[in-house]
């Protein structure tokens, strides 16, 4: 009886790997060749290489890739020397880069905290104006251990111009520091917010207008899509302050009405656009499609992105070398990457288009783009028989919709806020502010009908074009008092 089970078994696992074996040296001859790129294609990867023709010492980039240099180098030299040698750690030895970053690391300038540290969140379940105010104490004490840093990122905000260098494999700088930069950012808010509660309030305009100016450079440069998204958190977390304080009755804002309204201007063209970011991404997804891109377990090391069939994507470089290497290869035997490109072009064609319009004819021409990436996974023939013949492909299409949503709604949010300045500026007594929106809102802010108002609640509301942009941020803020004492 035992025989005959272990017979039975033995039979049942090499026919289950014999079955394995046929189907896995199937799907390798389905997927042998590729097709070539189309006609659409090669004109949507077509690219100029970046010169970047800004002075290191004019250039934000350049700048945060040397905020954390060792007391006492030069941060525009120390960080020039660190994108180099990315560069040719990149070139000369791939599996060295996240060695290099974790050597790196052990001689920076790192910032301090205090015990317990002081809470410089921003989001819907914190309350930032208190912990500004009742842990002024732990938050001096923290800036005071980090006046170095504290005193770069000062620098960085004289800086006019933004640009990075685009080639493959090597990551912006911004992405790489941005939790350290808006951390420095954050705990600089919350004392400009108490200063100003204080009557300082000069000074803090002045701060703001050099922090929404660097952070709008960012935006204008030559910068990825992950940086422009970064600038656009950090420009949230400014207006949001601004908003705090003209909520507090202890700000006054009619002295200096006229530096307000130019601290909540609307994005520019150049501002909002991501056309040029978009295409770069696009020519990134093509290169992480690519079968070269990664051929060997020692080039996977070189920088280790989670991605694909493990639904992971982690730039901060933590991915396991085997599961970047892993999934590097499944792509190569399960989507070609030429086939792929092509069945998604229509898709990014959209996207492409709706990174460039203004903020209403993207809310009119959204919908029909989403359809179209809907419509690209339902199955179809050419999933398997493309014109090429038998290769088994499928579309590659990242949704950038949010990516678009939060900058438009980051103008909108600033719009709004500008909408609370001139509803306090013109004292407008509560219940005529619906009048005041239909009638004002649209000349000074945007139409009336982006904007709602709840009298039970006092609250001014947007709804967002990308609903996740109220994760971080309320996207409402309080109407204030009209009675505000002035300093």
């Amino acid at each position: 009886m035992l025989l005959r089970v272990i017979r039975f078994l033995w039979k049942f696992l090499k026919w289950s790997l014999l079955l394995v074996i046929v189907l896995a040296a199937l799907l390798v001859l389905i997927n042998w060749r590729d097709e070539p790129l189309s006609d659409e294609a090669r004109a949507l990867l077509a690219e100029k290489p970046v010169v970047v023709d800004v002075p290191d010492r004019e250039n934000i980039y350049i700048a945060m890739a040397g905020i954390n240099a060792p007391q006492g180098e030069d941060i525009f030299e120390a960080g020039s020397k660190f994108i180099e040698t990315i560069r040719n750690v990149k070139k000369e030895n791939p599996s060295g880069l996240k060695y290099f970053f974790d050597q790196h690391e052990k001689r920076e300038l790192l910032w301090q905290e205090t015990k317990p540290p002081f809470d410089s969140k921003i989001s819907k379940e914190t309350d930032f104006l208190k912990s500004a105010r009742t842990q002024k104490n732990r938050l001096e004490t923290t800036l005071a251990a980090n006046k170095i840093l504290i005193e770069r990122y000062g620098s960085m905000q004289d800086l006019l111009l933004y640009e990075s260098p685009n080639f493959p494999g090597l990551p912006s700088s911004l992405p790489i520091r941005y939790t350290r930069i808006l951390n420095i950012q954050r705990h600089l808010l919350a004392r400009v917010l108490l200063d100003m509660e204080a009557g300082n309030t000069g000074a803090g305009l002045a701060f703001f207008k050099k922090d929404l100016n660097m952070w709008r450079c960012v935006l204008e440069g030559k910068s990825s899509l992950l940086d422009a998204m970064i600038a656009v958190r950090a420009m949230t977390n400014d207006i949001y302050v601004l908003n705090l304080l003209l909520a507090s009755p202890y700000v006054s804002v009619k002295k200096q009405s006229r530096e307000w309204q130019e601290l909540l201007e609307p994005l520019s063209q150049e501002q909002y656009s991501l056309f040029s970011a978009m295409k770069g991404e696009i020519r990134d997804q093509y290169r992480m499609l690519s079968p070269l891109r990664w051929t060997t377990y020692q080039e996977a090391a070189a920088l280790p992105v989670c991605m694909w069939f493990t639904h992971d994507i982690n730039m901060s470089l933590d991915c396991p070398v085997w599961r970047a290497w892993l999934d590097q290869n499944a792509t190569v035997l399960f989507l070609k990457s030429t086939a792929t490109f092509n069945h998604s072009i229509p898709y990014y064609k959209a996207q492409l288009r709706l990174s460039s319009l203004s903020w209403q004819d993207y809310l009119r021409e959204r919908d029909a783009a989403l359809k179209s990436l809907t419509e690209s996974y339902k199955p179809k023939i050419d999933w398997i028989y493309n014109p090429m013949g038998k290769f088994l492909t499928g579309p590659n299409n990242n949704s950038y919709d949010g990516y678009i949503g939060r900058i438009h709604d980051l103008d909108t949010y600033s719009r709004l806020v500008r909408l609370q300045l001139e509803l306090r500026l013109a004292k407008v007594p509560t219940e005529k502010i619906p009048a005041f929106i239909r009638e004002q809102g649209q000349a000074c802010c945007a139409p009336s009908a982006d904007f709602s108002w709840d009298a039970q609640t006092r609250l001014l509301s947007f709804k967002p074009s990308y609903n996740n942009f109220t994760q971080n941020i309320p996207a409402s803020v309080y109407v204030p008092e009209m009675n505000a004492p002035a300093h």
